[in-house]
């Protein structure tokens, strides 16, 4: 009877549970007609024709309130149309691009008088208010206090409080996100990233369990490069660097990719054996012609370590420079790498003779004044030096959530919005955002989507 007991009582708490109205969810991935409308939009922006794809994104937002891609796609091809940037000028009609979007917001403000249960149209407001972040911040309260479990405003609040210099609840908006959302790895990424200005070895961590916890993605490729970009010591850094390269191979991931020529310049002043080895595995994975181009300077660059330290061991130090300068530079943009110049100098060092010390001092000119010994020169440093530019050489934009820009730019697979009006000071309260930019695809024939 106790048995039975129980059994009729959950029942009755499931059949309760079924009865009770569900309330949908803030953010939609798309009905299928409407994520088809969507694709199409998307290719018809890559094609150059943006009224259709405005069409379509309109049309997919009528299909689906809720997707909040498409809401996203549709304000930001509206205002690119109406900015109509000329390549040859280099700029826009900036006077269209602000009647475009008070008419946006004007559409918006209407959706959400008609709509105050849905979040997603005080959101779009917060995208919406340009520079105000004032009017954005109240915004996109407003789309929490409606649906408390609608992680993308807490992701835009973070960057806000990053703006204004608080950088704990821009620590605790990015966790509030990540929680919401744990399947979308964008939000624990940047969780993880931002971590680092608290503290250094959790962010790490963290990143790490990016491609844990997404497995087979291009985030976690992305979260294991800048671990092992931000960790100081070798041989940590080797064992992720070899793990990216294990479960996220560099062939179908371009943050792999990029991480293995970081990988190559580690091994080639600790190993140059196994820099070698790496450099004709590449070769044998990559097919693009421009990659394989740069892995095959790099390879002549490993033999060339390799041959230049038998022959100091030989003794012969002048050879061993020779080798070195018959080796071209594999990255022109820069000279060669900083390891290629360290071993070269030293390699002169060794190879210098030395003069033969004077048995007795020059003695001086008669009202000559005492030598004085001179200073070494010191090589540039701090703020004066110019930082050598690190991998990947790829294009970083993000949309700022809440800031209307008045240029973009059209990639192969879609626009970027850059930051613009905001104070240099704020530029570099964001500079966090380097690390999640546009989000790379798996490469095919070079293209790249930015989210």
């Amino acid at each position: 009877m106790a048995i039975m007991g129980r059994h009729l009582f959950a029942a009755a708490a499931l059949s309760f549970i079924a009865a009770v109205p569900q309330t949908p969810p803030a953010e939609s991935p798309g009905i299928p007609e409407a994520r088809a409308s969507f694709d199409a939009g998307r290719a018809a922006d890559r094609a150059g024709d943006k009224a259709k794809a405005i069409g379509l994104f309109r049309k997919a937002i009528d299909l689906d309130p809720r997707y909040v891609e498409a809401h996203d796609a549709f304000m930001n091809a509206t205002e690119s149309a109406a900015y109509a940037y000329d390549s040859a000028k280099r700029s826009g009609d900036e006077v269209a691009q602000k009647k475009a979007t008070a008419e946006l917001k004007t559409l918006y403000e209407g959706w959400a008088k008609a709509h105050p249960d849905m979040a997603v149209y005080e959101w779009a407001l917060a995208k919406l208010a340009g520079k105000d972040w004032t009017s954005a911040e109240q915004h996109l309260t407003r789309a929490t206090a409606i649906s408390p479990a609608f992680a993308r405003p807490y992701q835009d609040l973070s960057l806000i409080a990053e703006l204004r210099g608080d950088n704990v609840r821009r620590i605790e908006y990015l966790e509030r996100a990540a929680d919401l959302n744990p399947t979308d790895a964008s939000y624990f990424f940047y969780y993880a990233s931002a971590m680092k200005s608290v503290d250094a070895a959790v962010s790490v961590r963290l990143l790490q369990e990016v491609a844990t916890k997404f497995p087979g993605t291009e985030r976690g490729a992305q979260g294991l490069y800048w671990a092992a970009y931000e960790t100081q010591d070798i041989a940590a850094k080797l064992a992720i660097y070899e793990r990216l390269k294990s479960e996220f191979p560099p062939e179908k991931f371009s943050w792999s990719e990029s991480g293995m020529s970081d990988l190559f310049d580690v091994l080639a002043g600790v190993a140059p054996d196994k820099a070698a080895g790496l450099a004709a595995d590449m070769l044998r994975r990559i097919s693009a012609k421009s990659e394989q181009k740069s892995w095959t300077d790099l390879a002549e660059y490993a033999a060339a370590l390799g041959e230049s330290a038998a022959l100091v061991a030989k003794g012969d130090g002048k050879a061993a420079i020779q080798r070195l300068d018959s080796v071209k530079p594999a990255r022109p943009r820069s000279g060669r790498p900083a390891i290629f110049r360290r071993r070269t100098t030293r390699l002169r060092r060794l190879s210098r003779r030395r003069r033969p010390k004077r048995s007795s001092p020059r003695s001086p000119r008669p009202g000559a004044l005492p030598a004085r010994r001179l200073p070494r020169s010191r090589p540039i440093s701090g703020a004066c030096a110019r930082p050598r530019r690190s991998r990947p050489l790829r294009s970083r934009c993000r949309i700022i959530p809440t800031e209307r820009t008045s240029r973009s730019r059209t990639t192969a697979a879609g626009s970027c919005s850059s930051i613009s009006g905001i104070p240099r000071a704020a530029r570099a309260a964001a500079s966090f955002r380097h690390f999640s930019g546009c989000s790379t695809s798996t490469r095919t024939a070079g293209s790249r989507s930015c989210r």
